[in-house]
């Protein structure tokens, strides 16, 4: 997979592959566990109620969001290995109030621990604010 980039000549667009940023490492051996990663809990740390539901060790390409849909982003190669943790919370505290019977999707770089965010889903709880509205 490769990023394309405009490079304007006279008055027509051009486009040129360029590499993502980030390379496939599927055949890495240095890749991290779990447990070296910044901000992962082991099953013994959740709260109470809460469960994890998978660990995977998985390829960019092979990772499906909650939507079901596949997100292609092209600074990503296809194959490089990301960490996809999932868990069932009954409540879900975020800065914007609580979720509650919340599934939450965590993903990390396997093979330099970057933390590339979390998914989550649930019902809104009752002191839930919309990151819209002010």
């Amino acid at each position: 997979m490769y990023v394309f980039t405009p490079s304007c000549t006279s008055n027509q667009e051009n486009y040129k592959l360029t590499e993502p940023i980030l390379k496939g490492n599927s055949d890495s051996k240095q890749l991290l566990p779990l447990q070296q990663l910044k901000g992962y809990k082991i099953a013994s740390e959740l709260s109470s109620g809460e469960m994890r539901i998978s660990e995977e060790l998985l390829l960019w390409e092979n990772v499906k969001h909650s939507s079901g849909v596949r997100v292609n982003d092209l600074t990503i190669h296809p194959e490089r290995m990301i960490w996809v943790v999932k868990t069932k919370s009954p409540i879900y505290l975020t800065r914007y109030g609580s979720v509650t019977d919340a599934d939450v999707t965590q993903l990390w770089d396997a093979e330099n621990g970057e933390f590339y965010g979390y998914e989550l889903s649930g019902k809104p709880g009752i002191d839930w604010r919309s990151p819209v509205d002010k």
